[in-house]
């Protein structure tokens, strides 16, 4: 007796697997300084959504952040990856499947993935992120040299912007007390990774101090790189208060050194404003004053704090007076 149609079909086990990587400038591409991420809770499921394995990333054949679902039977799975806390899901598809990342940043799970006998898919990513930070203070600049010395104060109240690398504004702060050393002036954006530029709004007549990394003229930083958990405490701004030197020049008709109530100013006296190396910044004339209507008068107004010095040009046939009697 012939017996037919007893059949038995063959199949090669399959694999899936490959990596999670932290994604430090968050363009969704797996480059080659970017390391992997060991610890990270990966499950596999069918196509309905049950768990059939778990595993966690750990060292591979090259680098940490390796997972691997092996011996598995033909068919559709899902593959499920259970972001880390304080960790984000990096953007999708962006480039070539070996390279990218391929999960749904609400879900965690990749697209279903059909595998045949014998088939091993090494391009199931998984690309994550941690969200860094840029601040700083912001503070009174007594000096104007743009260092903070030890004993200037930090400024509450005055609004800062974030901006993309093309100055749109996307966040902004109001300078207040640090939450951890209750310095006044302190400020903080908790962004993504990216490029930003950070504004200072100068307060009505306050300048922003040179020598920072704030323009004086825009309030605006140069462009700033943040990266997966950086942090840039580096990002501060001086303020001041524009001074003024001035007074009188007077004659001294009794030669006393005092300036006495019937003595008079004189007009047409050239005065020097120079630094404190005796560089000559800016010149004047004495005049007479619009507010109180006295001769003599000059004033230097507009100045970073500084050291200066004052040039008093004797005019011909005048001497100068006792000083400081």
């Amino acid at each position: 007796q012939i017996v037919g149609g007893i059949d038995a079909g063959l199949f090669q086990p399959a694999t899936l697997g490959n990596y999670v990587w932290e994604d430090a400038d968050k363009d969704g591409i797996q480059d080659g300084t970017e390391l992997g991420v060991n610890g990270v809770t990966v499950q596999l499921k069918n196509a309905a959504g049950i768990v059939l394995q778990t595993t966690v990333t750990a060292n591979g054949p090259t680098g940490a952040g390796y997972y691997q679902f092996s011996n598995l039977t033909p068919g559709d799975y899902i593959v499920t990856f259970v972001t880390p806390l304080n960790y984000k899901v990096t953007s999708a598809n962006t480039t070539g499947d070996a390279l990218d990342s391929d999960i749904d940043a609400v879900t965690g799970n990749s697209p279903l993935t059909n595998l045949v006998s014998g088939e091993s898919d090494q391009t199931v990513d998984a690309g994550i992120y941690r969200q860094g930070s840029i601040g700083d203070l912001v503070w009174t600049d007594t000096n104007g040299n743009g260092i903070k010395d030890p004993t200037e104060t930090g400024v509450n109240g005055v609004t800062v912007l974030l901006k993309d690398a093309l100055g749109n504004v996307l966040q902004t702060a109001v300078t207040t007390n640090s939450p951890t050393t209750g310095e006044a002036g302190y400020y903080n954006f908790t962004v993504d990774p990216g490029t930003y530029i950070v504004m200072v709004m100068a307060p009505t007549g306050t300048t922003i101090s040179p020598n920072g990394p704030v323009n004086p003229t825009t309030g605006n930083t140069a462009p700033i790189t943040v990266t997966s958990g950086s942090t840039n405490t580096t990002t501060d701004a001086g303020l001041y208060q524009a001074a003024s030197i001035g007074n009188y020049v007077w004659e001294d008709t009794d030669k006393d050194g005092i300036q006495d109530g019937t003595e008079l100013g004189v007009n047409g006296v050239t005065v020097q404003l120079k630094n404190a190396v005796g560089t000559i910044l800016q010149t004047t004339t004495t005049s007479t004053n619009p507010t109180t209507g006295l001769a003599g008068y000059y004033q230097f107004s507009n100045l970073v704090p500084d050291d200066y010095i004052v040039t008093f040009v004797t005019p011909l046939n005048y001497k100068v007076t006792s000083a400081n009697t």
